[in-house]
């Protein structure tokens, strides 16, 4: 029982140290280089043949190898989509891999798979699927909650002699790991269609979406996929869903939504409207680890009909047939790629227990104001370009000058957000929309304010001024 005792310890030691290590990371810069000693500390260590002091492993853990990440629970931390992870949603995580529950199936976990099929049950009710007939699981994220979907549109929309001529369709705005996805399914790089986008909007064009698939059908493909997104990386967009769904239903084509990041939306009371038609799906991705706050990884993927995913991933080995599914409980391994599989869903049931719906819909109806807010004051400076509206939580822009050409317009925005990480005070990156390189802010941590949104502005321009 000594080592016991010695784990207890070192976790005492570890939550007393925890308030301070979170006041260092929120206090200090964003961004910081990687200091080499630390990498030099691990290479030295290497794997040792006697084993140390869990003291000295703990420590070094913490200065070595947690502590130098990039903190993306900062509330200035803008760039890709943050991680402001709620602590009830760390302690869910300390709980969960405490016990360390076989989340695989209801005989090793059914309290657990419990509390995770009461939260899908809320969110796919929130989609506007009925809980009589859909099915999901949490999964580690959207790549993976995608993967799931889409091999299950694959298998209800192609034999298997007609992977080499089916079609799918995705905005030039999709997510990267929806084509990975197609292509892990089978499905060849060349047959997957980029729908270009509006370039003021950045939705997906539908028009150009519908002759696509009139023009593989009459050269002999079968288009069998149309993803539609709530929330693009890049922008925050929301394609126009009810058309795409229209389209998907006139060319029987299996329409899934990826809402890894936007879903969220559907949350808030005065913007879920935008994402108006997400039921007519027949699959939907949602991360948790994005805008419900939750540590990584923790995301969900639904299907409308559950059949589809029983269809592709149930296999009823003999070795389970004393524990096979039954009724409204369905283990997940018959459900999933996972056979093996931790309780993810445990954190977030805990996390929506402690806060309650009302301070989720304002947390995330303030972010998407903030960005309005931010948006605003953009439009205010001559000195800066807005390349997309404020959707979501997330805004472009870039600082111009007229005797500057686009190449040198390009280098000068990297530069600014350079600075601005060298320096610590925000945590940024740029991307490329139109052509253009492009600063992207994403204001989706429920701490930050209006007026620090506006202090990160007024510190950009110093920098554009001093950079030029």
């Amino acid at each position: 029982m000594k080592r016991y005792e010695t784990i207890h310890e070192q976790a005492k030691q570890f939550i007393d140290r925890l308030e301070t290590i979170d006041r260092e990371r929120v206090n200090g810069p964003v961004i910081q280089p990687v200091d080499e000693r630390s990498l030099a500390r691990m290479d030295a260590l290497g794997i040792p043949t006697d084993g140390r002091a869990l003291e000295d492993v703990v420590n070094d853990t913490i200065d070595h190898i947690l502590g130098p990440t990039v903190p993306a629970n900062h509330p200035h931390f803008f760039g890709f989509i943050p991680g402001p992870a709620e602590r009830v949603a760390w302690l869910g995580d300390v709980m969960t891999n405490a016990y360390n529950p076989h989340a695989g199936g209801f005989t090793m976990a059914e309290t657990a798979l419990h509390a995770e099929q009461i939260v899908l049950d809320f969110l796919a009710e929130t989609i506007g699927y009925s809980t009589d007939t859909y099915g999901g699981l949490f999964v580690s994220g959207g790549s993976m909650a995608n993967l799931t979907a889409l091999v299950a549109a694959r298998d209800a929309k192609l034999e298997e002699d007609a992977l080499h001529r089916g079609t799918a369709y995705v905005s030039d705005q999709t997510h990267s790991s929806v084509a990975k996805a197609f292509k892990i399914a089978g499905i060849p790089t060349r047959n997957v269609r980029r729908v270009p986008s509006d370039p003021d909007t950045f939705a997906l064009d539908v028009d150009a979406l519908e002759q696509m698939i009139q023009r593989d059908a009459n050269d002999g493909f079968r288009p069998f996929a149309v993803v539609g997104t709530v929330g693009t990386t890049n922008t925050g967009t929301i394609d126009p869903i009810e058309s795409i769904a229209r389209v998907a239903e006139t060319y029987d084509l299996w329409f899934h939504i990826d809402g890894a990041y936007g879903g969220t939306v559907l949350l808030s009371e005065p913007y879920r409207h935008l994402a108006r038609g997400v039921d007519r799906s027949d699959s939907f991705s949602w991360d948790g680890h994005k805008w419900l706050y939750q540590t990584y990884g923790s995301a969900m993927v639904f299907v409308k009909d559950r059949t589809h995913l029983f269809n592709s991933y149930e296999t009823k080995p003999e070795y389970l047939r004393d524990v096979e599914s039954t009724g409204d409980k369905w283990n997940t391994w018959d459900v999933g790629i996972e056979m093996t599989r931790p309780a993810r869903g445990v954190k977030l049931w805990m996390t929506l227990q402690a806060l309650g719906t009302k301070t989720l819909s304002k947390r995330i109806t303030t972010a998407i104001t903030n960005a309005e807010a931010l948006e605003r004051m953009i439009d205010d400076l001559p000195m800066i370009e807005r390349i997309s509206p404020a959707s979501l939580g997330i805004i472009n822009f870039r600082f111009i000058d007229d005797a500057l050409d686009e190449r040198a317009l390009d280098a000068w925005n990297e530069r600014i957000v350079q600075t601005i990480n060298d320096r610590g005070d925000a945590g940024l990156y740029t991307t490329m929309l139109n052509g253009k390189r492009v600063i992207r802010l994403a204001t989706i941590h429920p701490d930050v304010t209006p007026e620090e949104l506006g202090t990160i502005l007024r510190t950009l321009t110093r920098i554009a001024e001093q950079t030029k």
